[in-house]
């Protein structure tokens, strides 16, 4: 049987826009959040990184139908 462990970096920025500069945010970076977060905070920044939130999904299955 294999096993694996996880061993967390936590690591604290003032802003998302801090923690963007320190970290490349490509096309492969899927950030899950919500609309309340993501508008104020994560809009400017994200870069190319792929955004999730349950309201933008739910509207996107709902004009999907």
């Amino acid at each position: 049987m294999s096993s694996f462990s996880v061993h967390p970096v936590v690591e604290q920025y003032d802003t998302f826009a801090g923690y963007a500069e320190a970290h490349p945010l490509g096309e492969e970076v899927l950030i899950l959040t919500n609309e309340f977060i993501y508008e104020p905070f994560l809009k400017a920044s994200a870069g190319r990184a792929m955004c999730c939130s349950r309201s933008a999904t739910a509207r996107a299955s709902r004009t999907t139908r």
